[in-house]
């Protein structure tokens, strides 16, 4: 991985950088995926998807517990432009969600965290988005607000803030009464997630969780039967080492480029 970051450092195609940054990021190593992003960002700063790169670099950045930089680069993003499927709305509730961590270290910010998500009720409330008579403290604890973004993250690849947003979802879910349904299923998505950041002892974890049945596994019948036989699988590939390479994952720019990364990278990849 040394050679791979020299020579991504010395790249002059900012698509190189994004691959390498993503395959930094499925091998768990986020301190590499954000050099990589930084060095997009400072190299390539017209480049069309600017804003989409310095979101990105600004969950890398949460995620290495950098949260003052994170907060100026998401900042950056919404003036640039975010990527799909995030509107404006869920950045500040994501900025909201950085604040709530740095607050574990610096209490003040905890106050910071509640502004960006009052923000974001409020501006929901304004625009008639919401269902129900919600007010802020039954909104913010809604498990499925949470579980809405998670699933933006996800579909959007990022499986970092993807794990983040589940989990908080799962908090909320598990005391909820009505909630305990859709359990099995968030920690099916957490695990899945947890793979793709390079944590396969936390996603067996997860979906262990899932085939025990916590929530129901799929709610069953026929769907939920179907859920559980694909969570098996999964299972099955990922005990028995022969899962697919992570690295299939990412979007390379070109084949030459993807096998030329191949040969730095650990075999079992």
């Amino acid at each position: 991985m040394r050679y791979c970051n020299r020579s991504a450092q010395n790249a002059t195609n900012p698509n190189n950088l994004l691959a390498s940054a993503a395959v930094s990021q499925f091998l768990g190593d986020n301190l590499l995926a954000s050099k990589n992003l930084a060095q997009i960002v400072e190299n390539f700063p017209k480049i069309d998807k600017i804003g989409a790169v310095q979101f990105q670099n600004a969950l890398v950045l949460k995620q290495l517990r950098n949260y003052k930089e994170a907060v100026g680069s998401i900042q950056k993003a919404m003036t640039k432009g975010l990527p799909h499927p995030y509107n404006a709305l869920d950045a500040v509730f994501i900025m909201g969600r950085i604040y709530e961590n740095w607050a574990v270290e610096e209490e003040d910010k905890e106050q910071m965290s509640h502004k960006a998500y009052y923000k974001v009720f409020n501006s929901l409330k304004k625009e008639k988005a919401l269902e129900g008579d919600f007010d802020f403290d039954n909104w913010i604890n809604d498990g499925l607000v949470w579980l809405g973004l998670a699933e933006k993250a996800g579909s959007a690849g990022h499986y970092g803030l993807a794990c983040d947003l589940f989990e908080c979802a799962l908090e909320r879910l598990e005391e909820d009464e009505g909630g305990e349904s859709a359990v099995g299923l968030i920690l099916f998505e957490l695990a899945k997630a947890t793979y793709r950041c390079g944590d396969l002892s936390g996603a067996m974890g997860f979906l262990e969780r899932a085939i025990d049945g916590e929530g129901g596994g799929g709610g069953g019948g026929r769907k939920g039967s179907v859920i559980l036989a694909e969570m098996n699988n999964i299972m099955d590939v990922w005990a028995g080492g022969t899962e697919s390479k992570i690295v299939s994952l990412v979007k390379f720019p070109s084949k030459k480029f993807m096998d030329r990364l191949l040969l730095l990278l650990p075999g079992d990849l």
